[in-house]
């Protein structure tokens, strides 16, 4: 299945997105802000990114753009 990367500041988001996608037969990265969220990515090379837009750090928009 996919490598699932899920950057988002809110822990109850990010932990039932993980369960629900870890059920589903997926790996699941995460992250609680922006910066962590880009290292990670970059040493992971996830298929997918769910990524919230209002993040500590770096915003959603400086994520994307990094």
């Amino acid at each position: 299945m996919a490598r699932i990367l899920i950057i988002d500041d809110d822990g109850i988001v990010r932990d039932a997105l993980a369960v629900f996608l870890t059920r589903a037969g997926h790996e699941v990265l995460s992250a609680a802000d922006g910066v962590n969220g880009l290292l990670i990515f970059k040493n992971n090379a996830p298929d997918l990114v769910l990524l919230d837009r209002d993040l500590p750090g770096l915003s959603g928009s400086e994520v994307l753009a990094g």
